[in-house]
């Protein structure tokens, strides 16, 4: 099984300061493709914060020690030179990390996760489409995917699980580019991947606002849900102060059961009196008692579009030819037609001009108009 140790982390490839990555990015500005990949420290941490950079070229690997480098302003230059080639695996959260942390924007990104499923894959973790497509044998342990990367100095396993997530990727990148040209889907995933170049992280509102969209708020009364704001204000307070994720201060549940249950006794409940101090939870409670009621905003307008019998019909024939296409392609389903559009062209089939309607759905591809346009046609007017 390939599997890295100490002596493949090397003093070259590891880069804690500034000085060695000034060298070391002088020497990835001359290639032509890098893999990347990052670790954060998100389960252990608050704000969460990027903990190390993993970058591959043809020739070597570099593991960029971003609690010791200050200044990575030449890697956002790198990032968005679209001449670079920036090979990632799932890499949708790492887009909105380098973006939250250092406004970095990548351009020309080839994603072998999407890559994989293009290519018919069903499992697609990097260590099993690394095994299946190159034959590359990582140990993905799950210990890690969650470990603390903020940690230093870094254990010899966390350097090898590190390594392994870019050492192999140009391998897999040009096995997969070569099976997508032979059945003709290399712009399918160009376009998916045009795609995650315009992700951008979201910047975090105030808990005044976000508190309403935590999961179980919406089921909450407006007295109870007024209790609830005090409380996710005050967590979210308290999770600053300590530096640790919300969740590990207390969970969304104990809020929820507080708020329905104000006159509850708080030493009886469980997570109560860890970080947050009984008589702070008390005080958020009282405040919550009292404060104006919070009605649920945001409420949805109901669609005039309507599912009439016709519609059911169309909606069934389309699910039937999605399937029929995804079984005879070895693609999954929602890479055939996003099921959202499928909803809505059953509903309303073809615009005023007689064209199929595809205008409130975005997430329909280019490739795939263009490809199944006319089928679908046949169908909805059938």
């Amino acid at each position: 099984m390939a599997y890295i140790g100490k002596k493949d982390v090397t003093e070259s490839s590891w880069i804690g300061n500034n000085r060695k990555w000034a060298h070391a990015a002088s020497e990835i500005m001359k290639a032509n493709c890098i893999a990347v990949d990052m670790e954060s420290n998100g389960l252990y941490s608050y704000p969460e914060r990027i903990c190390l950079i993993q970058l591959n070229t043809e020739d070597k690997t570099y593991i960029v020690d971003t609690l010791a480098v200050s200044d990575l302003s030449v890697l956002g230059e790198i990032f968005e030179n679209p001449t670079v080639e920036k090979i990632m695996h799932g890499c949708d959260y790492d887009i909105r990390s380098f973006d939250r942390d250092y406004g970095f924007r990548l351009k020309n990104i080839f994603d072998t996760e999407v890559a994989a499923k293009f290519c018919g894959a069903t499992q697609i973790g990097l260590d099993m489409v690394l095994k299946q497509f190159i034959g590359v044998n990582i140990d993905k342990v799950k210990r890690l995917q969650k470990a603390n990367w903020g940690i230093r100095p870094l254990t010899d396993e966390m350097l090898s699980y590190a390594v392994n997530d870019v050492r192999s990727l140009i391998t897999l990148c040009q096995e997969l580019k070569r099976r997508l040209s032979i059945c003709d889907r290399m712009e399918w995933v160009k376009e998916e991947c045009r795609r995650l170049e315009t992700i951008q992280h979201s910047s975090q509102q105030p808990p005044e606002l976000t508190f309403q969209k935590a999961k179980g708020a919406y089921a909450l009364s407006p007295r109870q849900l007024a209790i609830f704001k005090e409380l996710f204000i005050l967590r979210q307070k308290e999770a600053l102060r300590y530096g640790k994720p919300p969740f590990k201060v207390l969970s969304i549940d104990t809020l929820l059961y507080l708020a329905k249950n104000p006159d509850a006794e708080l030493n009886s409940v469980a997570g109560v009196g860890r970080e947050i101090k009984i008589s702070q939870l008390i005080k958020a409670i009282n405040d919550g008692l009292t404060a104006p009621l919070v009605i649920q905003g945001g409420s949805k307008k109901k669609s005039p579009l309507k599912w009439t019998k016709e519609a059911k019909a169309r909606f069934t024939a389309l699910k039937v030819w999605r399937q029929k296409k995804s079984e005879a392609m070895n693609l999954a389903p929602n890479l055939i037609w996003p099921t959202r559009n499928l909803e809505f062209l059953a509903m309303e089939p073809v615009d005023r001009y007689g064209d199929l309607n595809v205008r409130t759905c975005p997430d329909v591809r280019k490739w795939q108009l263009k490809k199944f346009k006319h089928e679908i046609i046949e169908i909805v007017r059938a």
